[in-house]
């Protein structure tokens, strides 16, 4: 349990530190490409709430469970990526926008799907995925007097139809 927490919660972390563009705007999570955009505008505002978005509600429950309450939850996290985003804004400046592709796309075997099931549901979080992806985003994040180009491998799950972060690796290696 502690090891799936630790996996959602740096998940969030990994939030701070996506540069945004200017003109966010609503997206569909219908297809993967939209969770993905999703990730990148909640990490680029350190925006708790729009950051709790990219997650299905079974998941934010498990997570709120482990908190005294809601609100308490939501400060630490608004706390840690505030912090994270003055680290990388102390060495980077401002973001100014950012732009992604996502470069390769994989999908999971129905068996390591209920795999995944199965383990979630032993965590206490009962959800019915009906795929997994697992997406290479190629992406740049322009600052004031410079950019960063990298790529990102995220999982994505869906569930009752819209598109989720399930896992991502780090921005900055």
């Amino acid at each position: 349990m502690k090891k799936i927490m630790a996996m959602l919660l740096s998940t969030l972390l990994l939030a701070a530190f996506v540069g945004c563009g200017e003109d966010s705007q609503p997206v569909s999570r219908d297809k993967p490409e939209g969770a993905v955009e999703l990730f990148f505008q909640a990490s680029c505002k350190a925006d708790v709430d729009a950051a709790l978005g990219c997650y299905p509600d079974e998941m934010l429950k498990f997570m709120e469970d482990n908190y005294d309450s809601k609100s308490d939850m939501k400060r630490e996290l608004r706390q840690e990526l505030k912090d994270t985003l003055n680290e990388i804004e102390d060495d980077y400046g401002k973001f100014k926008r950012y732009k992604f592709e996502i470069v390769d796309s994989e999908t999971m075997s129905k068996d390591e799907r209920n795999q995944m099931e199965e383990g979630l549901k032993y965590s206490g979080i009962d959800l019915e995925i009906s795929s997994v992806k697992t997406v290479e985003v190629e992406y740049t994040i322009y600052f004031e007097d410079d950019e960063y180009e990298d790529s990102i491998e995220l999982q994505l799950i869906k569930v009752d139809g819209q598109w989720y972060i399930m896992r991502a690796d780090d921005l900055f290696n």
